[in-house]
C-alpha cells in the first residue's frame, strides 16, 4: 500500500505560533514505513495547496489511500482538501483521522466524499486496510480501535525525513532565536489521562500507555545524534505525571554530551521542589501549567482535581528553581462570574511581572467529545463551508467557542473578542504570545475599567 498522509490545514496560522511539523502523520508514516508500505507527508501549511500546485501534483501520485488529519479548528480546511483529493485522484481511498474525525459524529453527513473514517488512533487500522480487499475499502465505514503498541509507533518516527530544516528556517524569520526556532517536539504517552472537562482528547478511545524513562531518553539520544536540536519539546499534556520516570530521566541527561535545553507540560499538582531542582540541572527551562483560571469555582466546574493556591504554590516554586513558568490561561469560561475574571486576569498579570510567560485565550472551546460542551452552555456559530472544485460550497453550522452564561460578562467578553482580533490584525508579522498576553491583559483592563 501507498499512503499520503496530510496534516490540518490552518491558513495564516504562522503569524501566531511558529510552524512545526504535524506530529500525527509522520508518527503514522514512520509506523507504515517500518511495516513494509510507502508513505509520505503533506503539510499544508509549510506548502500552501490554494496558492501553488504542489498539493494537486502530490495527490495525482498513485497512492493508494490519500488520509487527513483534522482538528475541530481546521475541519472545513481539512474537508475542502479531502474533497480536492478526491476529484483529483480517482482510485484513491480518501480517510480521515484524528480527534475531530473520531469524536465529531457530523462528519460523514457534511462530507460523504469522505470513504473511511478512523477513529482513535491510526496505526493498526491503516494496517488492516492494507490488508483487506478493494471493494471493502470503497464503503463508507467507520473503523473501531484496534490494539497498536505505543513506543513501536514513538520509536518508528522518521526524524531524518521531516524536513526540520525549513520548519527552523520559517521561524527564525519570524525572529525566533536559535534557542526557540530550532526546537523537536516529542510524545512520551498516548493521551492525558485526568479528565478535564474542556478537553476532548482526554475522551479519546485510547488506553493509556507511556514510555520509560529509558525509552525516552533513547529517544531524545536519537533525535540529538540526527537533528542536533537546541530544544527538546515533550508535548505530552502532563510530561510530570509519573515523578520516578522524570528524575530517572533527568539523571540519564547528566550525562549526555552537549544535551538540548528541554520544555514540557506540567500539571500543579505533580511537581514540588526537589523534582524541579531535578528537572533545572538536567536541563529544563521552561514548564507549561494548564492554569485556565485563578478561582476555584472556575477550577472545581473544569474539573482540573487542583485548587487554586496548590497552583500558586507550583508556579512560584518553578521561578525559584530557576524555570520559567509558562501559564495557559482561559479569559471567560462559560460558568464564570465577573469576579472570576478579574481575579484571574489581575493574577495573571502579576505572576507575568514577577518573570512567567502566558498564553490567553478568551473562550472555551466547542470540542465535540469534550464534556463541558454537553453541559448546556450556548455556543457561538459561525457558519463554515466545504468548498468544491467547482467553485461551488456546502455550508454547514459549526460550534465554535462556548459563551459565558452571565449576561453583563457575555457582552464584555463579545466586545474584548471584536476588539481583540481587530488588534490581532492590525499587528505585523509574527504575535509571540508574551505580546498576546500583553495585548490582552491591557485591553481587558480597559474594557472593564480595573
Amino acid at each position: 500500500m501507498r499512503a499520503l498522509l496530510v496534516g490540518p490545514y490552518e491558513p495564516g496560522s504562522s503569524r501566531f505560533r511558529f510552524l512545526s511539523p504535524p506530529l500525527g502523520v509522520w508518527r503514522l508514516c514512520g509506523f507504515l514505513v517500518k511495516h513494509g508500505h510507502g508513505c509520505d507527508v503533506f503539510d499544508p501549511n509549510l506548502d500552501d495547496p490554494m496558492s501553488s500546485s504542489s498539493f494537486r501534483s502530490a495527490v495525482v501520485d498513485g497512492y493508494d489511500v490519500i488520509g487527513f488529519s483534522t482538528t475541530h479548528e481546521t475541519l472545513e480546511n481539512d474537508l475542502s482538501l479531502a474533497v480536492l483529493a478526491k476529484h483529483l485522484a480517482k482510485g484513491a481511498t480518501i480517510v480521515l483521522g484524528g480527534i475531530e474525525a473520531t469524536l465529531n459524529r457530523e462528519i460523514e453527513e457534511i462530507c460523504p466524499e469522505v470513504d473511511v473514517i478512523v477513529e482513535g488512533q491510526g496505526e493498526r487500522a491503516l494496517l488492516e486496510m492494507a490488508k483487506v480487499n478493494k471493494r471493502l475499502l470503497e464503503r463508507r465505514i467507520s473503523l473501531p480501535l484496534m490494539p497498536w503498541d505505543f513506543a513501536d509507533s514513538a520509536f518508528a518516527f522518521p526524524f531524518a525525513s521531516v524536513p526540520y530544516g525549513r520548519y527552523w528556517k520559517a521561524a527564525e524569520e519570524n525572529g525566533l532565536p536559535p534557542l526557540e526556532a530550532r526546537s523537536v517536539r516529542l510524545y512520551t504517552t498516548s493521551v492525558c489521562k485526568h479528565g478535564c472537562s474542556f478537553c476532548s482528547y482526554t475522551n479519546m478511545p485510547i488506553g493509556f500507555q507511556s514510555l520509560n524513562a529509558e525509552g525516552i531518553f533513547a529517544l531524545v539520544s536519537r533525535a540529538k545524534k540526527l537533528l542536533e536540536p537546541e530544544t527538546i519539546i515533550f508535548s505530552d499534556d502532563s510530561f510530570t505525571w509519573s515523578r520516578y520516570r522524570v528524575l530517572e530521566f533527568c539523571e540519564r541527561v547528566a550525562h549526555l554530551e552537549n544535551a538540548p535545553s528541554f520544555i514540557c507540560e506540567a500539571r500543579a499538582d505533580q511537581v514540588d521542589p526537589k523534582l524541579l531542582d531535578a528537572m533545572k540541572r538536567a536541563g529544563f527551562r521552561l514548564i507549561g501549567y494548564g492554569i485556565e483560571s485563578w478561582s476555584d469555582d472556575v477550577l472545581k466546574a473544569f474539573r482540573k482535581g487542583v485548587a487554586a493556591q496548590r497552583q500558586r504554590e507550583a508556579v512560584l516554586a518553578t521561578l525559584e528553581s530557576g524555570i520559567t513558568p509558562f501559564l495557559n490561561i482561559i479569559l471567560f469560561p462559560p460558568m464564570a462570574k465577573m469576579r472570576d475574571v478579574k481575579e484571574t486576569a489581575i493574577e495573571t498579570q502579576n505572576w507575568i511581572e514577577l518573570g512567567c510567560e502566558a498564553s490567553i485565550e478568551p473562550f472555551v472551546l466547542a470540542l465535540p467529545g469534550a464534556s463541558i460542551t454537553r453541559e448546556g452552555y450556548e455556543a457561538w456559530v459561525r457558519d463554515a463551508a466545504v468548498r468544491y472544485p467547482d467553485g461551488t460550497e456546502r455550508h454547514f453550522p459549526k460550534e465554535e467557542f462556548l459563551l459565558p452564561s452571565d449576561p453583563k460578562l457575555r457582552e464584555l467578553a463579545l466586545s474584548f473578542n471584536y476588539r481583540y482580533r481587530e488588534k490581532l490584525k492590525a499587528t505585523e508579522g509574527f504575535v509571540p504570545s508574551r505580546e498576546r498576553s500583553k495585548l490582552a491583559l491591557k485591553l481587558l483592563n480597559e474594557l472593564a475599567g480595573w
